[in-house]
């Protein structure tokens, strides 16, 4: 299972690609104020109020010795984040994929 990331407006419309993490999921800590809600079961969306926690948080788990493609989508995810930090009208967003049949 993975997350699908998107940089969205207020309409929810996309802003640039969409792209899969594959890796990351199975790392993501499940204790911090913001990390815990990023899971492959469930939608989350952070705005520009809780982009700084995200953004701390993510970075923490970066610091950390990870295997390459983790560093990379941990790198991308960042960069993401960095552009909706600033910016009232942008939602880092995340769609988990559910299993079928539950």
């Amino acid at each position: 299972m993975s997350i699908f990331v998107s940089i969205e407006d207020r309409e929810g419309e996309t802003i640039g690609e969409v792209y899969e993490l594959r890796e990351l999921p199975a790392r993501l800590p499940a204790k911090g104020l913001c990390l815990p809600y990023i899971r492959e079961t469930t939608d989350s969306f952070f705005n520009y109020l809780q982009m700084p926690a995200l953004l701390a948080e993510l970075e923490e788990l970066a610091a950390a010795k990870q295997p390459t493609e983790v560093s990379r989508e941990l790198e991308r995810l960042i960069q993401s984040g960095r552009k909706c930090a600033d910016k009232r009208d942008r939602f880092l967003r995340f769609y988990g994929e559910t299993s079928r049949g539950e």
